[in-house]
This record gives structure tokens, C-alpha cells and sequence, in this order.
């Protein structure tokens, strides 16, 4: 039986201790390399930690990477990426998440860099000289939860240590972010938008789906010169549906998520006015915020997804949970081949078949 790449991230979750799969600190970030748009500095938002609570899991505050236009005919363009890094599921996964880059700003690099010619590399022919900004997900919940009052959570592995307070903040970040390059006082300049490109991966993907119409409408009453607004979620399309066992498995993952993180407020109004509040965590998966949608969204995804293979139709129940988080495996106990065959289908299924609000509503 195939153990799960989920598996493993959990584990690491848990421990707080990096591993390979974690990437290597980046390089310095010379003044050239800046002026080059080839690295952008950490914005570290202390202020609004204090005012707004806009805190990562472990109270450290949220933050951002930035790099304003390097081309003057992109002075007034940009784009806002969701960083992707997972979820957590439940109180101890998030425990784990407090110890790393994953839920605490402190452990960030004050640079990033890396990005392979994407679309944020000053080199990209199309958006390269736009300003850019990474909106860091350290919340475990794609920038969703938000809960007043912290959550004291002892650690199971080792019970003799006290208590700590885990912070479900997401969405405070996420406004904040917003309002801090919105802030027409400020250094980023972001009110005098024209064009924005509002994107992310994998669960920074799934963000993008989740807040595109929030971040249209405040950017239409914030930034009045805006012409265009466009998402692009990246490898954020996750299913919502049963293993291959035909548990929903990570449907309860997800619910939880949401009644944990108190996460309805930054959800698609639209989605949730179509379900009665026992189903409101369906607002949590991509095809169901996407088919309300009224801005113009590009998917891109690939039809056979490693991870969703493994840790949602291979995925088995989880012991414990949502009380004891341990690892998923890849339980696809039939022919691969045959496995592969059919989540594909339902890939492609799910995307034709979504019913939209209106003609061009949540299409190019």
C-alpha cells in the first residue's frame, strides 16, 4: 500500500521539524537582485496585529511579501498571489503547523525567491514588470478562519508540556493585507490599481477561489480607476467527494476545518445562501464557490491531481480524528490504472457540469 505524500506532510506538521520536502532558505536578496524584481521582502504587519488581531496560528503577526512594478507602463498593475501550504484539519494538526513557516511568521525568511520563470519572476514576458504581492497563508485555513478567542490545545505526544494558544486569524490577515497596499497614505499604492490578476496554488488556489468576488468588490469601491479583475486558481480545484472506499473522508476534514476555524464570514455569500447551514462547509471546496462566482476565472488544474489521488480518493479515515490527527494513506486497493482512470473522469465531470448564475459568470 502506497503511504500518501498528505501523510507525510502531517507528520511534519506535528513535529514542527523541517524535512526535504520543505524548501531550501533563499538566497540573499542583493539590492540588484530587488531593483530586478527577482526577490521580494517580507511586510511584516505588527500594527494590525495590535488594532485587528491579524495574527498566524501562533499569535506572531501576518505578513506579506511585496515588490512594487518594475516596468512604469505597470506602474497601476498587479498581481496577488495565496501562498499554498495545505490546511490544518484539527486542533493538533494546527499545534504542528504553530512550530513552523506554516502557522508563525517569525520563522519566515525575510526574502523569497524561486519562482522558475513563473508568473512572479521579473522575467515573465507578460507580468514581469507588474507589482507583486505573496499574501502568506499561515492561518492553516486559506485565509478563512476567525475566531475571537484563541484555542488552548496541549500537545498528545507529549502531554507533560502546558498548554499554548493557537490563533484562528485568516481572514483578519487577509483584510489586512488588503488594507494596508489599499491605504492611500501608505508606501504601496495599491488604490491606483488598473489591472489585477488575483491568483495562488494549491491551497493558495483554492484561497483564490474563495475570495475572488470579496476582493472584486472591495478593489471596485477601493481603487476607482480598476478596469480590469481576473482570477486564476492554480492546482486548487479539489474535489469535494467520497474515497475510493466511498467515505467522505475529506469532506468531514474540510467541515471541520470550518466549524473550527469559524471560517462562513470569508466564504461566497452566493454559495451559502443556496445551502441550509448544516451544508454550509460545501462553501469550503472550489466547485461550489466557482459556480457562483461573478469574476471572470481562468482553472487551471491538472485532470489527474497526485495529491487529490492520494489524500482524497485514496484517502483512508483518519484515527482519532478530530481529536488526534495521524497519517492518511494512499488506500487504492483496485487496479491503479483503473483508480486513475475514474477520478479523471470525475475531474472533468465536475467542471462540465457546473451550473453557473449567469452567462460568462466564473468563465474567461
Amino acid at each position: 500500500m502506497m503511504r500518501a505524500v498528505c501523510a507525510l506532510q502531517l507528520a511534519l506538521q506535528l513535529s514542527g521539524v523541517a524535512s526535504d520536502m520543505l524548501p531550501p532558505p533563499p538566497p540573499p536578496c542583493t539590492d540588484k537582485d530587488f531593483a530586478a524584481g527577482q526577490c521580494m521582502r517580507l511586510v511584516t504587519m505588527t500594527d494590525k496585529a495590535k488594532s485587528d488581531g491579524a495574527v498566524c496560528l501562533d499569535g506572531s503577526p501576518g505578513v506579506f511579501y511585496w515588490h512594487p512594478a518594475t516596468d512604469p507602463k505597470h506602474e497601476n498593475d498587479w498581481i496577488l498571489s495565496f501562498k499554498g501550504d495545505g490546511w490544518c484539519y484539527d486542533a493538533q494538526d494546527c499545534l504542528g503547523r504553530s512550530k513552523n513557516g506554516f502557522g508563525g511568521s517569525d520563522f519566515l525568511s525575510n526574502v523569497t525567491t524561486g519562482w522558475n520563470g513563473g508568473i512572479l519572476s521579473g522575467n515573465d514576458k507578460d507580468f514581469g514588470g507588474f507589482n507583486k504581492v505573496i499574501l502568506e497563508n499561515c492561518d492553516g485555513a486559506s485565509l478563512t478562519g476567525d475566531m475571537t478567542e484563541p484555542l488552548m490545545v496541549s500537545n498528545h505526544a507529549q502531554p507533560e508540556e502546558p498548554a499554548v494558544p493557537i490563533f484562528f486569524r485568516g481572514r483578519r490577515i487577509r483584510d489586512a493585507i488588503f488594507a494596508t497596499l489599499l491605504d492611500p497614505q501608505g508606501p504601496y499604492g495599491m488604490h491606483t490599481a488598473e489591472n489585477v490578476l488575483l491568483t495562488g496554488c494549491s491551497s493558495g488556489g483554492l484561497a483564490a477561489y474563495l475570495h475572488s468576488d470579496w476582493a472584486h468588490a472591495l478593489m471596485v469601491r477601493s481603487a476607482p480607476s480598476l478596469k480590469r479583475f481576473k482570477t486564476l486558481g492554480v492546482s486548487g480545484f479539489f474535489l469535494q467527494h467520497d474515497s475510493v472506499q466511498g467515505l467522505p473522508v475529506y469532506q468531514t476534514q474540510m467541515a471541520n476545518v470550518m466549524q473550527m476555524q469559524n471560517t462562513t464570514g470569508a466564504l461566497n455569500p452566493a454559495c451559502l445562501a443556496a445551502r441550509s447551514e448544516d451544508k454550509a462547509w460545501e462553501c469550503m471546496f472550489a466547485q461550489n464557490s466557482y459556480a457562483v462566482t461573478k469574476v471572470p476565472t481562468f482553472v487551471e488544474n491538472s485532470a489527474l491531481d497526485m495529491w487529490q489521488m492520494w489524500c482524497i480518493y485514496g484517502a483512508a479515515p483518519l484515527s482519532g480524528f478530530p481529536n488526534a490527527t495521524s497519517s492518511m494513506n494512499g488506500n487504492c486497493s483496485e487496479s491503479t490504472i483503473r483508480c486513475d482512470k475514474r477520478f479523471l473522469f470525475l475531474s472533468r465531470f465536475v467542471l462540465k457540469t457546473i451550473s453557473f448564475t449567469k452567462t460568462g459568470s466564473g468563465q474567461t
